[in-house]
């Protein structure tokens, strides 16, 4: 019998309409996959009159599972992980639609759940067929330096996953499309209302964002037999941003800012004809600026920075996304 091939691994999401109610996979996602089965176990180790273990092979006391992804930047698939981690979706428009996203910050999350299916197979026959629901996604990251692609990685966590089959013949969206690190813009600004002002043109070199979105499997004792979440908890979104640039005047007034622990607004952005892609984030710079060598003539510094809760904006984290279809319910 022929063996799995990871080419041939498929992910695939369908949108919630109930959260934690498994829905039909709507959407093929593509990317590095790895799907994890969560088991936490119970081991007694106290004296069973044996000198070897007596442990029932361990008895599980909670169950799950994951799967994370890695891909190259898109408009179309950012929404996943937007959707499942911040909340906060307004959609809009008719054809290109927009949907923003301004997480909650001073309630509950309403993040939106996926249904996730995940198979493996040799061209043949799939191996592994399961899927899992109640899925949000806990962490988020983007990755962009000039003359490459701009990339992401998320993860997805949900309940416990049941052997299903996938549903079949999806393809990836159809007017998928990659982002590329030189098309994207840095804007650097003194306030909210400000962002997207003050380009910072000619020295940003590479950025790295994470963002936690501080939701977490939230368990109680509800009587599960599944031994799984029985709801998200609401903890503190939090985020990380490193941004080398060459130094110049203008990067430089960022270090005084740094010295006075300014807060300051930053927003990455790309627009490809009909399609937009902005993150916003407040935050301010944590650590001394780094000088290096950029090995090509310039010198190079780095700022870091941590996202910071902006009273007058009342906002943290921001993103907005325009695709030219309706990819998931409004």
């Amino acid at each position: 019998m022929a063996t799995s091939l990871r080419a041939l691994r498929r992910l695939q999401v369908g949108l919630e309409a109930a959260l934690g109610t498994p829905v039909p996979a709507t959407s093929k996602i593509p990317g590095d996959i790895t799907f994890t089965e969560e088991l936490d176990k119970y081991y007694a180790n106290y004296p069973r009159g044996v000198r070897a273990p007596v442990t029932k092979g361990g008895i599980p006391v909670r169950k799950g599972a994951m799967v994370r992804v890695e891909q190259d930047l898109s408009f179309e698939d950012l929404l996943v992980p937007l959707q499942a981690g911040l909340g906060g979706k307004v959609r809009t428009g008719l054809g290109p639609y927009v949907y923003t996203f301004t997480p909650a910050l001073g309630a509950v999350t309403d993040v939106e759940g996926f249904t996730v299916e995940y198979a493996e197979g040799d061209g043949v026959a799939d191996h592994v067929t399961t899927e899992f629901s109640h899925a949000f996604c806990p962490r988020m990251s983007f990755n962009w330096a000039f003359n490459e692609i701009a990339t992401c990685s998320w993860e997805l966590v949900g309940r416990v996953a049941s052997d299903a089959a996938v549903t079949a013949a999806l393809t990836e969206h159809t007017d998928r499309e990659e982002i590329e690190s030189n098309s994207l813009s840095v804007f650097l600004n003194d306030s909210w209302a400000t962002l997207g002002n003050s380009q910072l043109l000619t020295i940003v070199r590479s950025g790295t964002l994470e963002i936690e979105t501080g939701l977490t499997p939230k368990s109680t004792i509800d009587g599960r037999s599944d031994l799984d979440l029985t709801g998200i908890n609401s903890g503190e979104l939090t985020g990380r941003l490193s941004l080398v640039g060459e130094l110049d005047a203008t990067w430089e007034t960022e270090r005084a800012h740094w010295r006075s622990n300014d807060l300051r607004f930053i927003q990455l952005s790309v627009t490809s004809g009909t399609k937009v892609l902005t993150l916003s984030l407040a935050c301010k710079f944590t650590s001394p600026p780094a000088f290096t060598d950029s090995g090509d003539g310039h010198t190079l510094m780095t700022m870091e920075a941590e996202i910071e809760y902006d009273p007058t904006g009342a906002r943290a984290v921001e993103a907005v996304v325009t695709v030219d279809s309706a990819l998931y319910a409004a």
